[in-house]
């Protein structure tokens, strides 16, 4: 995926409708990419929280997020992620619906979501002991699937039913003390509304949207624009990238195909160093959990730094 932090003013949603042509290919550029992997939730870190609930992991270079995809719904019952070096798992109370199925044109939804996470927190902050923090949050969503046609991206078309929704959230920070008084005490809320469109088409046999532009009502103009540009789970590649080392996604082991590699180095998704080898010709990432790496090498006398996806 990719995404136009700053897009032009001229980029719209288009209308909707039946059997529409949105083409951006011509409108939208590169800003940032980023990689997204799918695997089994017991094989990413900490994943077995999801154990029974979820069927899908979708890993991200940020957090992991955990979805259970049935034969009536595509879900979010929640994800991992890491906060001030903590890993903190949020589970969702009532789960969050992507996507209905079968989800038509002219389909609507309404769907309320909710978690409600307690984590230890010791501290003292003006004379308060406090021993957990409260995380709340309350997402209402309204789901529109007001047209259908093709979507043409730089990268590629697709046939797509477009979603046009409306997120309205709530979020609460509580803290609980437990010196001088033992209570729970609100320490911010904040409330959000958000509008975005959703083209939601075919990438490697899975339902995934191809392009979510997230739209500034009260300016009428695209806030940010995320687009599909390479497989779901694969890395952005140069042809002068593809000869240094293979597969990615890896299972068990990745090669070097050049001889000229002085030293390769695997680091985690928090920049840490879990593997260091001199000349390589192959190094086995058969016992590293299934997620997104980063995988740095001295090649013909420069630094070389790559994503890594692995897959188990």
């Amino acid at each position: 995926m990719t995404t136009d932090t700053l897009p032009s003013d001229t980029i719209t949603p288009g209308t909707g409708g039946p059997n529409r042509i949105w083409d951006f290919s011509k409108s939208l550029r590169i800003k940032r990419d980023y990689t997204i992997a799918l695997a089994d939730p017991l094989a990413t870190p900490r994943g077995d929280a999801f154990s029974g609930i979820a069927n899908i992991a979708v890993i991200g270079n940020k957090y992991t997020t955990y979805l259970n995809s049935s034969a009536t719904s595509a879900e979010y019952v929640g994800y991992i992620s890491r906060i001030y070096g903590d890993t903190i798992i949020f589970k969702y109370t009532n789960n969050q619906t992507l996507m209905p199925f079968p989800a038509g044109y002219l389909t609507t939804l309404t769907d309320t979501s909710i978690f409600d996470i307690r984590q230890k927190y010791d501290t003292i902050i003006l004379g308060f002991t406090i021993d957990s923090l409260r995380y709340k949050q309350v997402t209402l969503m309204l789901h529109n699937y007001d047209s259908w046609g093709k979507v043409i991206l730089p990268s590629d078309s697709f046939d797509v039913i477009r979603n046009y929704r409306r997120e309205f959230r709530i979020d609460s920070i509580w803290m609980h003390t437990k010196a001088p008084f033992v209570m729970w005490q609100n320490i911010s809320a904040t409330r959000d509304t958000n509008y975005f469109y959703e083209y939601i088409g075919k990438v490697n046999g899975y339902r995934h949207n191809v392009l979510t532009i997230k739209w500034d009502s009260l300016h009428n103009k695209a806030e940010t624009i995320d687009w599909y540009k390479d497989y779901l789970v694969a890395t952005e590649k140069t042809e002068k990238q593809k000869e240094y080392f293979y597969p990615n996604p890896a299972d068990q082991r990745i090669y070097f195909e050049s001889s000229n590699i002085k030293q390769a180095i695997i680091f985690n998704a928090e920049a840490k160093q879990i593997i260091r080898v001199r000349q390589p010709k192959t190094i086995s990432v058969a016992h590293l959990p299934a997620g997104v790496y980063y995988i740095q090498y001295v090649v013909n006398e420069k630094i070389e730094t790559r994503q890594l996806i692995i897959l188990h």
